[in-house]
């Protein structure tokens, strides 16, 4: 017999058995039966659980009554109990509860040997058993996917009952296992899935299919749920695994709303006009109206403002048309910037009313910073023998025509609202221009430009630095010397300019001298490099002009010289930086007329 207070061996090749036997003669007899196959040990205070088996008789028992049912409480732990018991003795109350094994007095040592073996065996059994559920619970909890076991009950309604479910599933649909263990899973499922899929488990065994399960929040979530049929301790289950589609779900109705409609305006798109037409175009829709509509001047707006400001414009175009048209109606995106509408059972007069619509709602934003301008034309098939077409061209043909009278109302437009936002960036721009232009116009009578070039070199003076309206108001007004990043930004505006120009026809004819109007006579100015005779003619008036006025007025980098000086400036430049004839006849003018006293030298 072990002294417990002596250091236990640590080999495992023998089972421990703890003897609580308060009869003497009874514990030796064991001892000597026992201790050549097991490590006996008789500790009143260590727990049981530290043994593999515990024998006791009906004495000990009564002592051990309490720690004996903590031990049968102990989910976590098992350790066999023997008690041995005197003949014809009455068995102590709760002996059969608390003891695994009851043993009668006298035993053989065969029948002792086998029954204690027997119960050793179950410990390691059941310890082997415990590895197993854990590892089973640890999978179980831990899987990524939601969970949950379902129990069959024959001849009982519902004839389901919710047995298991799992850590994640409680975490996402944020539900206690008290709300879910025992329910029927229309607790999670929506009653008719539910049917679909035990019909489903009925018919094949398995089942794969996507339902909407509830949350705590009494909202619902869209999961593919794969379930199987399975025994366990020879009970009926079904093992459901759900995963949540949400994400996917948004995906798949982001793509299939991408396939039917632009991305950028949220109209219809022209492939799912093109099949709609196909849809309506039947004798029951007649009359079919078809609405053709572009937008005017868009192409300066991108050129002057930049392609976001002309999303803007198309995003502003396509809800001021919502609100026009039917829900019914099939408003889309043509392509570019132009727009289609089919409208089914709409007359010429009805279509003539909604055509006065789009052109009221058009002018409701001419005072907005980006107004709304639209050509228009719509045709109406009456016929079924129409060619759907056929009318479709027309409706073009009459948008076209539409577009011939309102374009250019809408390009000056947006030209004075360049101009008016270049004036707001840099507020000595007005001022500027009116100088400019004054001089400008006084020097190219005297030089006998013709009438055309008068009114030319009048439109260069505006627009020559239209350009400047990409350039931030930062850079425009910086007191201070610009980096090289700033100065390649300053160095483009002549071709932002030059785009804006040939955007508008009006304009276009200055396009050129907008280009140049920073070339030199030396061939070392921007964009081009262009020298001498190559620049055109005004483009070299404007740049004598325009210099003259920037150093005899105030700038945010600069102080005004004296005109005198200025006049200086410019003929020490000639030659280099301007035309040397048109500089010379410049300072003529300039002091001929008294403007300014003449420059020595």
């Amino acid at each position: 017999m072990k002294d417990t207070q002596k250091a236990r061996p640590e080999s495992e090749s023998r089972a421990k058995i703890n003897l609580l036997i308060s009869n003497y003669k009874n514990r030796e007899l064991l001892e000597n039966q026992l201790e050549q196959t097991y490590e006996l040990y008789s500790d009143s205070d260590a727990p049981f659980q530290e043994y593999e088996l515990v024998i006791l008789d009906e004495n000990s028992f009564e002592n051990y009554r309490f720690q004996l049912r903590r031990l049968k409480e102990d989910d976590e732990s098992f350790t066999p109990v023997i008690c041995l018991q005197e003949e014809n003795q009455t068995p102590a109350r709760n002996l059969l509860e608390l003891a695994d094994d009851v043993i009668k007095l006298p035993v053989s040592r065969s029948l002792l040997q086998a029954r204690i073996k027997n119960m050793i065996k179950n410990k390691k059994l059941w310890a082997e058993r415990k590895i197993l559920e854990d590892r089973y619970r640890s999978i179980f909890h831990n899987i990524n996917d939601m969970v949950f076991m379902v129990e069959t009950l024959p001849g009982e309604q519902p004839g389901f009952k919710i047995s298991e479910v799992n850590d994640k599933l409680q975490r996402k649909l944020e539900f206690s296992p008290e709300e879910l263990k025992g329910f029927s899973p229309g607790k999670l499922i929506r009653g008719e899935q539910v049917d679909d899929l035990f019909e489903m488990i009925g018919d094949q065994k398995e089942a794969l299919f996507t339902a909407d399960l509830y949350t705590g929040e009494e909202e619902t979530m869209p999961a593919e749920i794969s379930a199987r049929e399975v025994r366990i301790h020879d009970k009926k289950q079904i093992l459901c695994s759900a995963r949540d589609v949400t994400e996917k779900k948004q995906k798949e109705e982001k793509i299939n709303y991408l396939l039917i409609h632009d991305d950028l305006t949220g109209l219809y798109n022209r492939k799912f006009f093109e099949e709609e037409l196909k849809r309506l175009n039947t004798g029951r829709q007649l009359p079919l109206c078809v609405f053709i509509i572009d937008i005017n001047g868009m192409k300066l707006v991108n050129d002057s403002y930049g392609h976001n400001t002309g999303d803007e414009l198309l995003i502003k175009t396509a809800d001021l048309l919502q609100d026009i048209f039917r829900a019914e109606d099939i408003l889309a995106r043509w392509g570019g910037d132009e727009f289609s509408v089919l409208l089914p059972q709409t007359t010429e007069e009805e279509a003539e009313k909604i055509l006065d619509r789009i052109k009221r709602a058009c002018q409701q934003t001419e005072n907005d910073k980006l107004p709304v301008s639209l050509g228009a034309g719509y045709a109406v098939k009456k016929d079924e023998s129409a060619d759907i077409f056929d009318i479709i061209h027309e409706a073009d043909s009459r948008m076209y025509q539409d577009k011939l009278t309102s374009e250019k109302s809408a390009t000056n437009k947006i030209v004075a609202s360049l101009l008016s936002t270049l004036e707001t960036k840099s507020p000595e721009t007005e001022a500027h221009t009116h100088r400019l232009t004054a001089l400008a116009m006084r020097f190219g009578e005297k030089i006998g430009l013709s009438n055309n070039q008068l009114d030319n070199l009048s439109l260069l003076a505006t627009l020559h630095d239209v350009g400047k309206v990409h350039i931030s108001e930062k850079i425009l007004s910086k007191p201070d010397d610009l980096d090289d990043e700033e100065w390649q930004t300053i160095k483009e505006h002549p071709r932002t300019g030059y785009k804006i120009a040939l955007s508008c026809s009006d304009f276009s004819s200055v396009a050129d001298e907008i280009l140049s109007h920073h070339e030199r006579w030396d061939g070392r100015g921007y964009p081009q490099k262009l020298e001498k005779d190559k620049i055109p003619l005004l483009s070299r008036i404007i740049s004598i002009v325009d210099a003259y006025d920037v150093m005899t007025n105030e700038r945010p980098y600069s102080k005004p010289l004296s005109c005198q000086a200025a006049l200086e400036e410019i003929k020490e430049c000639a030659g280099e930086q301007f035309d040397p004839d048109l500089a010379e006849k410049f300072i003529e003018m300039m002091t001929e007329n008294n403007l300014c006293s003449k420059p020595e030298g």
